[in-house]
């Protein structure tokens, strides 16, 4: 049955399930293996590219940024974030944030200076059920 729904409403379902709970849709890619192909980062980055737009600033990546921001582009980028993000909240939860990755450090910075100091954006890594970098974003 799930064959004969179109590609682009399962990305509409999976963007809205992602927003409005800001957890990425990896129920539902776990789901039905046809949602994974049509719905996981590389099948499907105008979703990502869209999630991302809707969680972050993009206007300040706009003017860094010396070519177009692609989809792909777009997408690559929620991922090094969520993963970051993932991966420090998880050294704080550990109470050991002396061991964070200087690459964290710096996606976080760029957050920092995107977002001020409140990060009024959901992010995926505020979930307490994502406690594993891999399941972030890719759902695995």
């Amino acid at each position: 049955m799930l064959e004969t729904i179109p590609p682009e409403v399962l990305g509409l379902v999976a963007y809205h399930l992602s927003i409005e709970s800001l957890q990425p849709p990896t129920s539902i890619l776990q789901a039905y293996k046809r949602l994974d192909d049509t719905l996981s980062p590389r099948s499907n980055p105008n979703l990502y590219a869209r999630i991302f737009k809707d969680s972050f600033d993009t206007s300040a990546a706009t003017r860094r940024c010396t070519s177009e921001l692609t989809a792909r582009k777009l997408t690559d980028e929620l991922e090094l974030r969520t993963r970051a993000l993932a991966r420090l909240r998880r050294r704080v939860k550990d109470g050991n944030v002396g061991g964070v990755e200087d690459r964290d450090l710096w996606v976080i910075y760029i957050l920092l200076i995107e977002h001020g100091m409140s990060l009024p954006f959901p992010t995926y890594a505020q979930s307490a059920e994502l406690d594993n970098e891999e399941e972030v974003l890719i759902g695995r």
